[in-house]
């Protein structure tokens, strides 16, 4: 894989990390405050989200692989706390 390639895919792994933990982070802030509609929609998506990236994040053993993916989440968790924050101040 050439080094442009391998930069899209470590890209796009962390990317789809943070996309499924910004809705945990949301759904969970939702869930607590007993917004029942978004933590519906948005529980929802996250099924979806996980379904769609069980093929890929599962397959990779790279060291780089699992430190980006773990970057995304964490970058996942301050964004759906801050979309937590902007949705419902």
């Amino acid at each position: 894989m050439g080094r442009l390639s391998r930069s899209l895919s470590l890209t796009t792994l962390g990317a789809k990390a943070a996309a499924q933990v910004t809705l945990v982070s949301l759904n969970t802030y939702q869930v607590a405050h007993g917004h029942l509609p978004g933590a519906f929609v948005v529980g929802c998506a996250i099924s979806w989200l996980w379904w769609a990236n069980a093929g890929s994040a599962g397959k990779s053993q790279s060291r780089a692989d699992g430190f980006v993916y773990g970057l995304g989440a964490g970058i996942g968790s301050v964004l759906g706390l801050l979309i937590s924050r902007w949705l419902y101040p």
